[in-house]
């Protein structure tokens, strides 16, 4: 091998090691765009779960109170009230409905009560569910 050959073959590579510096740079930089994408990201899927959260809460108070005014107005010699828990469970929020009696919660309502509680209980989820829908005009 001669100089010349030599040469050669050193600029070669050290064509290839500038192309592969450059595009380490290019991925360096796309590598920190999708980061400062990701943060946003984050950034509005918090925003979005604070507010769903919020939105839960006062649907929560609304339909808790409709309904737990109907049982006490029907059953007034019982103490009945009602509330809504909310679980996020695989990036979905369940709303579970509970009854509440004498201030425990009924586990199973269907066996532990009378199917009138359930009746009153599910006019009641009707009755909130329509207020819900069409608010009050100011």
């Amino acid at each position: 091998m001669n100089l010349t050959e030599t040469r050669k073959q050193v600029n070669q590579q050290l064509g290839k090691y500038n192309a592969a510096k450059d595009q380490v740079k290019k991925e360096s930089q796309q590598l920190e765009k999708a980061k400062l994408h990701l943060t946003h990201v984050e950034q509005a899927q918090d925003i979005a779960q604070k507010v769903s959260q919020e939105i839960q809460q006062k649907a929560h108070n609304q339909i808790a109170a409709v309904v737990s005014r109907c049982l006490k107005t029907v059953f007034f010699d019982k103490d009945y009230g009602f509330k809504i828990r909310f679980e996020r469970k695989r990036g979905r929020t369940d709303a579970n409905l509970i009854l509440i009696k004498d201030g425990h919660e009924i586990s199973t309502p269907l066996e532990a009560d009378s199917g009138g509680v359930l009746d009153i209980a599910s006019f009641a989820l009707r009755l909130s569910s329509l207020m819900l829908s069409k608010p009050k005009l100011r």
